[in-house]
């Protein structure tokens, strides 16, 4: 990284969340959506990826944390996390084996669309 360049957060945190942040993709352009005014958030120095990391690494950095210190994990970030769908579900069953934490999702919804499939089950199952 270069000297004034900024990390980007794969997992960051906020308040007793420990949050995902998977894809720069969206399905929208939400004028409320705070990646068009900043592009931070928590303890992140930015949320713009400059790659999608692959779910080996998502979950090797949500396990660097120690997660009896937070109340819940939540799939969120600056792109829509179902743009990755497949991955977040492989995520979210390897998390289960290290913590009872509740996982929670950030989405707007067009999982179904998005997969060409009804996905809601399939999420409320791995959440």
């Amino acid at each position: 990284m270069n000297k004034g360049e900024k990390a980007m957060a794969i997992v960051y945190t906020l308040g007793r969340g420990l949050y995902v942040n998977m894809t720069n993709r969206c399905t929208c352009n939400c004028t409320f959506c705070l990646r068009s005014k900043i592009d931070h958030v928590g303890s992140a120095e930015t949320l713009w990826l400059e790659h999608e990391p692959v779910k080996e690494k998502i979950l090797t950095d949500i396990l660097e944390y120690d997660l009896t210190e937070f109340e819940e994990i939540v799939f969120c970030g600056y792109g829509e996390p179902t743009c990755r769908l497949d991955d977040m579900l492989w995520v979210c069953k390897r998390l289960k084996k290290y913590t009872n934490l509740p996982l929670r999702i950030n989405t707007n919804r067009h999982a179904s669309i998005l997969a060409g499939r009804g996905c809601c089950s399939v999420i409320q199952r791995a959440f």
